[in-house]
This record gives structure tokens, C-alpha cells and sequence, in this order.
């Protein structure tokens, strides 16, 4: 019975990522309480094992992510995602014909300045964002996309924001802005987490491109 009870607290600690793990106590105290129950139980040991080897099987997924700019063999299944999360996912009004950049990422992001970078797992992709250089020390965050099953455990959205915040530094751009939507609150957290403040669309520079389906405008200065 003690192990039925343990097993299932197992089962629901699995259900969280390694940062959850170790970031609530009363979760760690109801853990410790059922390795009390059974201890001596000649099943504890390998339950004891295995609770504490789950920070490092994410560590391992984590570690089988890696970073790069575009390639066109990516393109399908760059649009495929961003799609999915757009419209499936959020309900974006936006379709594939509204972002023609999508169809030619090398030639619009590419240049200059700018640079289009993946997260991929194995070959698939599971998270972009992408710098538009727009000239007069105007950077643009744009693309950031990540698969739902690759959030929050894996650290993908901040890697990806670190790397384009450090050209921008290398490149001395005076600040990133970017666009979203109202309804992306988990997005805006984390850009006001990197130090991004929200700025009205009539402060915006000229040459900051206005999507039509933004309705919020975050900057980060860098100088």
C-alpha cells in the first residue's frame, strides 16, 4: 500500500518540469514524507533513485537542444510551427499570406544586421525568433516562437532572446522594440522579466515596422 501511495506522488511530480521540482517546498515535503513511509521497504531505494535522477534527465533533454541560424531546408517546418501556434494555438487573425517574409527568411532577415536563428531537437524545430535590422539603431524582435511541448523546462525562449539581445550589443543597435497582442500574457511576462517596458504605437521610430495585428509595443534600451 505505502508504495502504491509513493508511486503515485512520483507520478505527480513527474508531471512538472526540474524547475518546479525544486522550487516548491510543500511539493519536496510531501515527497520526503512518503520516502519516510516506506522506508525500509525494499522498493525505496529505487523510488529515492529515481526522484532524485529526474533534474538530470532534463538536464540531458536540455542538452540535446541546439541553436543556429536559418537554412532553407527549415522553411516548412518554420511555417508549420508559427502557424500552429498563431492560429491554432491563439487564434491570431493571420494567415501565411499576411507574413510574406516567411516565404523568403534569408532575404528579409539576413541582411545587414539582422540575422533569423532555430532551436531544433533532432532536427525539428521547436523555436525561432528572428532581428530585423531596420537602420538609425532600430532592432526589431520578431518570430519568436516556441513548441508548446518545449516550454519552460527546457530554457529555449531565453537562449534564443539572449543571443539576439548580445548582436544587438555587438552591432550597437540603441534598443529592441517588438509588437504582440494583449491576449499573450505569458509572452509579455517574460519580455518585462528581460527588462522590455511597454511604449504607446505613436512613440514607436518611423522606421519600426507596425504589424497590423500588434496591439502592444515593448523597447529595451540598450544605450
Amino acid at each position: 500500500m505505502a508504495n502504491r501511495v509513493f508511486a503515485a506522488t512520483v507520478s505527480r511530480f513527474t508531471a512538472h518540469d526540474s524547475h518546479d521540482f525544486y522550487s516548491h517546498d510543500s511539493r519536496l515535503t510531501i515527497l520526503t514524507i512518503s520516502i519516510l513511509t516506506i522506508h525500509g521497504s525494499r522498493f525505496s531505494r529505487f523510488y529515492i533513485c529515481f526522484i532524485f535522477l529526474i533534474p538530470f534527465i532534463f538536464l540531458i533533454q536540455k542538452s540535446m537542444i541546439t541553436y543556429q541560424p536559418y537554412e532553407d531546408k527549415y522553411k516548412q517546418q518554420i511555417i508549420d510551427l508559427i502557424l500552429d501556434i498563431q492560429i491554432n494555438e491563439f487564434q491570431v487573425p493571420i494567415t501565411a499570406e499576411d507574413q510574406p517574409d516567411l516565404q523568403m527568411i534569408a532575404s528579409f532577415y539576413q541582411v545587414r544586421n539582422g540575422n533569423f536563428w532555430l532551436a531544433l531537437s533532432a532536427e525539428q524545430v521547436v523555436g525561432t525568433i528572428a532581428l530585423v535590422d531596420c537602420g538609425e539603431g532600430v532592432a526589431c524582435l520578431r518570430k519568436m516562437f516556441i513548441h508548446k511541448e518545449f516550454r519552460s523546462q527546457y530554457g529555449i525562449a531565453q537562449h534564443l532572446l539572449d543571443m539576439l539581445v548580445a548582436q544587438c550589443q555587438s552591432y550597437n543597435f540603441d534598443a529592441i522594440y517588438l509588437g504582440t497582442r494583449a491576449q499573450l500574457q505569458a509572452a509579455i511576462r517574460f519580455y518585462e522579466r528581460n527588462g522590455f517596458e511597454p511604449i504607446l504605437k505613436q512613440n514607436l521610430p518611423a522606421p519600426f515596422p507596425i504589424m497590423a495585428v500588434d496591439t502592444d509595443f515593448f523597447v529595451l534600451k540598450l544605450r
